[in-house]
């Protein structure tokens, strides 16, 4: 295997765990990266309590 092509497939195994690790979907509980209307609700209670804040999300 060439040394290019090597360089190139670690590159792509560095992307896709990167982008697995970054995946992550903000206020997904369940982790099936779709935001329920149960944690839209949960999330927005959350704040209006002063929970959540743009500050402490940061």
């Amino acid at each position: 295997m060439s040394i290019s092509l090597r360089a190139n497939l670690i590159v792509l195994m560095i992307l896709a765990a990167i982008a697995s690790v970054h995946g992550a979907v903000p206020g997904d509980l369940d982790g099936d990266k779709i935001v329920s209307q149960d944690e839209f609700s949960n999330a927005e209670s959350q704040f209006k309590e002063g929970k959540i804040t743009f500050e402490n999300n940061w």
